[in-house]
């Protein structure tokens, strides 16, 4: 399928690190490399990326009003040691739900343990959680020791753009590209990086955003419609989506809507 996207005229490859590791970007690489053809190639990095995996249908039991997360029927999928950016004391949000955090009473090994203020009315059914695929820790940093190792085979092959998940700061993509001068060792290279605009802060500082960024690579934004639709209300993405390219479009900053686009046409028309 690869083969046949390169042949059809792609120009532009995405790789979800999330998904894959170093030795298959390079498999990947070294294909489209090899047929000589100008196709640019981007790394999409996990960042501060954050899912549930639950079991049984995606359901977590709520007992007195409390859940453990990263346990055996409710594992976390993040990049990050989650005991290490978590204190007791701290707050969870999940999906779209930041109006009822929960807070972290105790951490178990590789599991924590949260209480909500409130009973949470989200989503559930007979004292379970439903359709929660994401947990918010506003406390991780943007990049882990994962998305480092994908900088530098990045940096050593010369990609072309690195796509950086739930960007909160323009400190976040300083960060990265900080991580991207010192592997080069501030050589000529100059890789795009794109800011992937996926959940509420992402929108509030993009929203924040002037012309005047401190940044020596070129920049630009990607809408994450998949992890946006989790992360606000369903029927407020397209409103969403239509503030970031707006304001993508006042301060001169090139705009990528991603995710679906294509399956919904499919459907549709």
């Amino acid at each position: 399928k690869r083969q046949q996207l390169v042949g059809a005229g792609v120009d532009c490859i995405r790789y979800n690190t999330a998904y894959g590791s170093p030795t298959e970007c390079q498999q990947i690489l070294d294909m489209i490399r090899g047929k000589k053809i100008s196709v640019q190639f981007m790394l999409d990095l996990k960042g501060r990326q954050t899912r549930l995996v639950c079991k049984q249908e995606e359901t977590v039991t709520l007992a007195s009003e409390c859940i453990r997360v990263g346990g055996k029927d409710c594992a976390i999928d993040t990049s990050h040691p989650l005991h290490r950016f978590v204190k007791i004391g701290g707050l969870l949000t999940f999906g779209e739900h930041r109006d009822n955090p929960a807070e972290v009473i105790d951490i178990d090994g590789g599991v924590v343990v949260c209480r909500f203020y409130n009973t949470p009315s989200f989503a559930l059914r007979h004292g379970m959680i439903v359709d929660i695929k994401c947990v918010n820790m506003d406390s991780l940093p943007p990049l882990s020791k994962r998305d480092l190792e994908f900088v530098m085979w990045g940096v050593s092959n010369r990609i072309e753009s690195y796509a950086l998940s739930f960007v909160h700061s323009t400190t976040d993509l300083e960060l990265l590209e900080g991580e991207i001068a010192k592997i080069s060792r501030n050589t000529n290279y100059q890789p795009q990086l794109i800011a992937k605009v996926e959940d509420i802060r992402g929108i509030q500082w993009l929203e924040s955003l002037t012309r005047d960024i401190n940044l020596s690579y070129s920049m630009a934004v990607m809408i994450g419609r998949g992890d946006l639709s989790i992360n606000v209300p369903i029927h407020t993405l397209y409103t969403h989506q239509r503030t970031v390219v707006r304001r993508c479009k006042q301060i001169g900053i090139e705009v990528i809507v991603a995710t679906g686009l294509l399956l919904s046409l499919q459907g549709q028309y």
